[in-house]
């Protein structure tokens, strides 16, 4: 039976609760970001920068988040939740590199997946937000998270129309150097 909006009662997080899983989400997407640095790096330099550049955000967004919990007297739980983490996934430590054109768009449709999640988890901690306090910050990081999925759409959008241009995987171009 569907249900209505309307009729749906709002999510409240205590502010400790909100800052807990805004640090456990943030640290997971850092480390995401990273791998996906190294994996594009064969590939191309640009994008590899690129998710270099978002995991570096992702630990503004976590230095943000630790200077506003120490302002109101929460930088404990913050501390707290860090010490539980575990990788998300058994295989968050392999890595792969991304070695063609066709490889690099489908990673980088499941980036823009997941970055549409991270935005739509932003909004909802600002949405359960019950402190004043906590607002601008997560504003931000509302705005923020949008912003990157402009950027990677936009990254995806430049991939798909360099179709007729000529792209070659540096290890590719490399082996060709060496045999030659």
């Amino acid at each position: 039976m569907p249900y209505d909006q309307k009729e749906v009662a709002k999510l409240i997080l205590m502010p400790e609760e909100l800052l807990a899983l805004a640090n456990t989400h943030e640290n997971q997407e850092m480390h995401h970001y990273r791998r996906l640095a190294f994996s594009f790096l064969p590939y191309d330099l640009g994008i590899s920068k690129l998710m270099a550049a978002l995991g570096i955000e992702c630990e503004r967004r976590l230095d943000t988040q630790l200077q506003v919990s120490q302002e109101l007297g929460l930088a404990d739980i913050l501390a707290a939740s860090e010490t539980g983490q575990t990788t998300c996934s058994p295989f968050a430590k392999h890595y792969f590199f991304v070695v063609n054109r066709d490889m690099a768009m489908a990673m980088l449709a499941q980036v823009i997946a997941s970055a549409d999640y991270s935005l739509r988890f932003h909004e909802h901690l600002q949405n359960a937000n019950t402190m004043p306090e906590l607002g601008p910050m997560l504003k931000g990081f509302v705005k923020q998270k949008q912003t990157e999925c402009r950027i990677l759409q936009e990254s995806l959008d430049s991939l798909e129309s360099s179709v007729g241009s000529f792209s070659m995987p540096i290890t590719v171009g490399y082996r060709q150097r060496a045999l030659g």
